[in-house]
């Protein structure tokens, strides 16, 4: 049996086949910079407990948007709605309380949640992002899960698209955690050092 990523659930195998496809898009965008004599600017957003900070009633109102029947969305508010979190200090639990943000741990849904919160907070951004174009395909970031790399070719826009992500995450209730936000710059003399 494939072990599980404690904190989403989904398969660690599943996890890293998409790790992969990642670093394969970063490592052809970084190719592009170099033949083309051209620098791409990446901003790698991390977000501060990123899954337990979804309010719910945007969860709702974003699977409706995404034409999710009604059906289904009010099971899932029922589900949550009945879940209760206690805190664990050591062996013992404290008292149960209900919860109106994050996802439940180790739920498989828990990932397909935050993706379809997450790419509404990216709708707006996206819309007044340059980003790079590849094969007629303009990319202003990658995602997976809570991992976004904004990109951009002009490191103006790409500042532009960091402020416009961190002011639409915090009207989600997402906070961007700056001592963890990196950035990086495809082109540069020594790339291949640049790049795991």
């Amino acid at each position: 049996m494939e072990e599980s990523d404690p904190v989403n659930g989904w398969p660690q195998r599943a996890l890293s086949l998409w790790d992969m496809m990642m670093m394969m898009m970063m490592r052809l965008l970084a190719e592009k910079a170099k033949r083309q004599g051209k620098k791409i600017y990446n901003c790698f957003i991390d977000f501060q407990k990123a899954f337990d900070t979804i309010k719910h009633k945007i969860i709702w109102a974003t699977l409706k948007s995404y034409g999710v029947e009604t059906k289904m969305v009010n099971l899932l508010q029922k589900i949550y709605e009945k879940a209760q979190s206690a805190v664990r200090v050591g062996k013992e639990n404290g008292e149960w309380f209900e919860t109106d943000v994050g996802t439940r741990q180790g739920d498989p849904l828990s990932p397909l949640l935050f993706i379809a919160y997450l790419d509404r907070v990216m709708d707006q951004v996206r819309e007044n992002a340059c980003g790079v174009n590849i094969g007629g395909i303009r990319i202003t970031n990658l995602r997976f899960a809570d991992d976004i790399d904004l990109i951009d070719e002009d490191v103006n826009s790409l500042q532009s698209q960091i402020e416009q992500t961190t002011e639409a995450a915090e009207q989600a209730g997402l906070l961007v955690h700056t001592k963890k936000t990196k950035t990086m710059v495809f082109g540069e003399r020594n790339m291949d050092n640049n790049i795991q």
